[in-house]
């Protein structure tokens, strides 16, 4: 899934756009809820190596937050990892390119509601 499909899904389902806080990080785009504020994702480009992968190249990714008890399940699946920078019991990392559709836009709802 690219960057812009993501942004344009998430606006359409959500009524959120992305959220450009640090002026270090130009494309790293926070997710979040606009009464509470809460973030339920962070969109990244990342070095796979900070994944644990071997390649050299960068990833883009989206992080999201689940309940404990599903988290551990999904690093079986492919795309899937702890999650970078954020709690690694609460939160997973998608690779965008490596995930299907279907799978990211499920987890991003369950993201959604577990912050609201």
């Amino acid at each position: 899934m690219e960057r812009q499909d993501l942004f344009a899904y998430i606006s359409a389902s959500y009524g959120t756009t992305p959220e450009y806080l640090w002026q270090k990080y130009p494309n790293y785009a926070v997710l979040r809820h606009q009464k509470s504020r809460k973030w339920y994702g962070i969109v990244m480009d990342v070095d796979a190596q900070v994944l644990g992968l071997t390649t050299a190249k960068r990833v883009g990714i989206l992080d999201v937050k689940l309940p404990k008890a599903e988290v551990a399940a999904l690093f079986t699946e492919p795309g899937i990892y702890p999650a970078y920078h954020m709690n690694k019991q609460k939160w997973i990392t998608l690779i965008l390119n490596d995930v299907k559709l279907d799978k990211i836009q499920g987890l991003i709802s369950k993201s959604y509601e577990l912050t609201k």
